[in-house]
C-alpha cells in the first residue's frame, strides 16, 4: 500500500506541475500583447497607434492670400510709402530718349539728346549736347507743376539741376537750371545758366522722341 500510495503521489505531482506550467505559459502569451487604456475606458494597441497618421496642419485662407496683397501694395506704392503717380513725364513709358535742336541767342547751335526716366516714383535724366562735346546728368528733380484732372489736359513740369561731368573743350557751363514740361503740346525743354562774363543766358526747344 505504501508503494502504491507513493507512486500515485508522484503521478499527481507531475500532472499538477504540467498543468501549472501550461497556465503560466498561457499568462505569458496573453501578456505579450501590449495594450493601453484610454481616458474614456477604451483600449488601443500599439499597432493601431502606429497606423493612425498624424493630422497635417493646413494653411488658412488668410495666409494663402497674403502674398497677393503684398504684391499689389508694392506695385501701387513707392519705396517711401507714397502712392505712385499716374502722370509721368514719358507717358506710359518708364524711360524714353528725346532730342531737340537748340539755337542760342549768341548764335551757337547744337542738338540736345536726353534720356528721361520716370516710373511714377523717381525721376532722373542724363544729357548730351551734341556739337559742344559735353554731357552730364540732371539731378535733384523737383515737380513744380502737375495737373491731372480727367476733363482737362494733363501737364507735369519738373525742374532739374544740370551738372556737366564731361566738358573737354570748356564749351558748357558747369551748372545750369533745366525745366522739362510734358503736356498735350509735347515735351518742352528750357535752360538758364551764367556765362563766364556773368551774363545769364537761356535756351529752349521742343523735344521729339528719338
Amino acid at each position: 500500500m505504501n508503494k502504491k500510495y507513493r507512486a500515485l503521489s508522484r503521478i499527481f505531482l507531475v500532472a499538477g506541475a504540467l498543468l501549472l506550467g501550461g497556465s503560466l505559459s498561457g499568462c505569458i502569451a496573453i501578456g505579450s500583447v501590449s495594450q493601453t487604456t484610454t481616458e474614456d475606458g477604451g483600449s488601443s494597441s500599439s499597432a493601431e497607434r502606429e497606423i493612425t497618421p498624424a493630422p497635417v496642419p493646413r494653411e488658412s485662407k488668410q495666409d494663402e492670400a497674403r502674398p497677393e496683397v503684398q504684391q499689389k501694395v508694392t506695385e501701387s506704392n513707392c519705396l517711401d510709402g507714397t502712392e505712385r503717380r499716374r502722370l509721368q513725364l514719358n507717358g506710359s513709358q518708364d524711360s524714353a530718349v528725346w532730342v531737340g535742336d537748340i539755337v542760342e541767342p549768341h548764335g551757337a547751335s547744337y542738338r540736345l539728346r536726353t534720356v528721361l526716366k520716370d516710373d511714377g516714383c523717381l525721376i532722373s535724366g542724363s544729357f548730351e549736347y551734341q556739337g559742344l562735346n559735353c554731357s552730364g546728368i540732371w539731378e535733384a528733380p523737383k515737380i513744380v507743376e502737375m495737373s491731372e484732372p480727367s476733363n482737362e489736359p494733363q501737364t507735369i513740369r519738373v525742374h532739374f539741376v544740370e551738372r556737366v561731368n564731361h566738358n573737354p573743350d570748356g564749351a558748357c557751363a558747369d551748372v545750369a537750371e533745366v525745366s522739362i514740361l510734358s503736356g498735350p503740346g509735347g515735351m518742352f525743354y528750357s535752360s538758364t545758366w551764367a556765362r563766364d562774363d556773368g551774363e545769364v543766358t537761356a535756351s529752349r526747344t521742343l523735344l521729339q522722341p528719338e
